[in-house]
C-alpha cells in the first residue's frame, strides 16, 4: 500500500478515491434545492475538505429554464 498522501498505484489524480482515516473513500458533496432535488453533485477523495470544494458546488448549479432559452446558475432579480 502506498504511504499516506501517495496516489494510489495506476489510479489517476481525478478520481474520486482517497485515504481517509486509513481506509479507502470517497466523499459526496451536494447542493440541494429546499425540496431537497439535487442542483449539483462533486465527488472528491474522502479527505478533501468540504470549503475547498465550495466554489466548485456552487458553479455546478444549473437551474432548467422554464422554456426555452439559456440555463441559470443563480437567481434573477
Amino acid at each position: 500500500m502506498p504511504a499516506k498522501g501517495d496516489s494510489l498505484r495506476g489510479e489517476p489524480s481525478d478520481h474520486a478515491i482517497g485515504r481517509s482515516r486509513g481506509g479507502l473513500s470517497t466523499k459526496i458533496h451536494l447542493a440541494s434545492d429546499a425540496r431537497a432535488r439535487p442542483l449539483a453533485i462533486v465527488l472528491t477523495a474522502g479527505q478533501a475538505g468540504d470549503a475547498p470544494v465550495f466554489g466548485t458546488v456552487m458553479a455546478a448549479i444549473r437551474v432548467p429554464a422554464p422554456g426555452p432559452g439559456v440555463h441559470a446558475s443563480g437567481p434573477t432579480r
